[in-house]
């Protein structure tokens, strides 16, 4: 059985070709354009093997739902264009990749095979 990402991102652009390159690619792919969505999902299962999210969502944020992912021991990688890992909130500096913005699809693949393989985003 293949891994299952929930792709997570409020562009529809991003949040499509993401998921459409993991699809292609031999992913299970869901998917969610808010974080509340995400957070619903994760709560009612199955759980995913890992979270990509974006980290800017309008008025919310993406570090709500990257919080809770690290609380519930989910591997999770960041997607942004706005911040390093140094700008971070110190919480969320360890145990989470970031993916910057704009990334290729080499990029991508290699990030979540990284992720998948550590057991935990790296």
């Amino acid at each position: 059985m293949s891994a299952t990402v929930l792709v997570v991102d409020d562009d529809d652009d991003v949040r499509s070709l993401v998921a459409l390159h993991l699809t292609l690619t031999g992913f299970g792919v869901a998917e969610s354009d808010t974080v509340d969505g995400a957070l619903t999902a994760l709560a009612a299962g199955p759980t995913p093997d890992l979270v990509l999210t974006d980290l800017n969502f309008g008025a919310d944020s993406g570090q709500r739902l990257v919080e809770h992912c690290l609380a519930i021991g989910q591997p999770v990688i960041l997607m942004t264009a706005s911040v390093t890992a140094r700008e971070l909130p110190s919480p969320l500096r360890d145990g989470v990749a970031i993916l910057h913005k704009p990334f290729s699809l080499a990029e991508l693949s290699a990030a979540v095979s990284a992720a998948l393989a550590s057991g935990d985003a790296p």
